[in-house]
């Protein structure tokens, strides 16, 4: 049977107590995506009678609901998957991409230009799955096999922070085209309080199976991050982060998830007021991928605030500064969990103070103006920008 003009891409979604966000959700993205597939897994809040309510001025081809106890983040995502593949004729699309209930297509028009481009590409033929950009907020980017295509056995392994499974994975091209925005941080990996009850013995019986799976150790170690902070409780948790990082990083393998593991140590031996084993861990971190700016951020910060005898090492300070500001608005494209701010706003921060203390007038100049210009309400940025004009 011809496939029917909208079904070029579905999306499909496990939920539970999503009604803060899940009517906006299907609104912003009902333009682009043809069906959604949307798998309640004990809801308690108003979120099924919303989804109800979407059926009826979206009609029923286009919103499926399906009601099933959760299992675990992979048994139940597949099951939303297979439940939108096996969707009646009317119903099928070419391609369909896995959404929380706070994510939202950007560029919507592109997504589906790109997706009828794959059609007439025999790489893209052949593969089962393809990577797209993810923007927390603005905070923080990364690349993650997102897209599926429907007429594969692909699908999704771990009972947390999962990961797709499939035989072909089609990678740049898909992510430079396709991003989707997750607007809601709270979600992020264990921000929640009852989402990090749920994955710590989630993730520990995936490692209990999988010992030598560097995956569940990485996110222990995030999941005990996000808890991290201040307090005793947060002390705790960011010492059982420091555990779960370092065994990570004995492990070897992936060079991303190494690059993570070394920042967030650092930060948390930064926390704890370790600063001669923080600047190790990010000196270790950039050796390891010199494209990357995050590393460069935290040593400059370090020179200013926690040098040696109390004064800022300006010079220190002012050299990762300028290769920070070298690395602006260029975040290597690959990289696992980009701080976006390290791109944007840090190293010209740094940049703007150091520069003038170093005798570099015209990149502590550039860096202040850049400032001004990104954030024109702030009285700091003016402040380090006379102090040039004045020379």
């Amino acid at each position: 049977m011809a496939l029917a003009p909208r079904s070029l891409l579905g999306a499909f979604l496990i939920v539970k107590d999503e009604a803060a966000t899940i009517v906006p959700t299907v609104a912003q993205n009902e333009r682009w995506v043809d069906v959604f597939t949307v798998l309640d897994t004990g809801s308690g809040d108003e979120t099924p009678a919303l989804l109800e309510r979407l059926r009826e001025a979206l009609g029923p081809d286009r919103v499926r609901l399906f009601s099933e106890p959760f299992v675990d983040f992979a048994a139940s995502k597949n099951r939303a998957l297979e439940l939108h593949v096996n969707a009646p004729d009317g119903q099928r699309t070419r391609f369909a991409v896995n959404l929380d209930a706070d994510e939202y297509l950007v560029d919507g028009p592109r997504w589906r230009r790109h997706l009828e481009s794959l059609e007439a590409d025999a790489a893209a033929a052949a593969a089962d799955l393809f990577l797209v950009t993810i923007d927390f907020r603005t905070k923080l980017r990364y690349k993650y096999p997102r897209l599926f295509r429907c007429d594969t056995e692909a699908g999704y392994r771990g009972r947390v922070h999962e990961v797709p499974r499939g035989e072909r994975l089609l990678s740049d091209a898909s992510a430079r085209e396709c991003r989707i925005y997750h607007s809601v941080e709270h979600n992020h990996l264990g921000g929640s309080g009852e989402r990090w009850r749920r994955d710590i013995p989630a993730l520990e019986a995936d490692h209990a199976e999988r010992p030598d799976d560097p995956r569940p150790v990485f996110y222990l170690a995030q999941t005990y991050y996000d808890r991290g902070g201040v307090g005793d409780d947060g002390r705790a948790y960011d010492a059982a982060a420091l555990r779960w990082y370092e065994r990570r990083l004995a492990m070897g393998g992936w060079r991303d998830e190494r690059v993570v593991a070394l920042l967030r140590c650092g930060e948390i031996r930064a926390r704890r007021g370790e600063i001669d084993l923080a600047r190790a861990c990010f000196e270790a971190a950039f050796a390891l991928d010199p494209r990357r700016a995050e590393a460069l951020c935290w040593l400059a910060d370090l020179a200013l605030h926690y040098a040696p005898g109390g004064a800022p090492d300006w010079p220190r300070a002012y050299l990762y500064a300028l290769a920070a500001w070298q690395r602006r608005d260029s975040p290597p494209g690959d990289a696992l969990f980009l701080d976006l701010d390290a791109y944007g706003r840090k190293g010209p921060m740094y940049l703007s103070m150091a520069g003038f203390y170093a005798g570099d007038g015209r990149n502590g100049r550039a860096a202040a103006e850049y400032m001004v210009a990104l954030e024109p309400g702030s009285a700091q940025w003016r402040a380090n920008l006379a102090f040039y004009a004045a020379e």
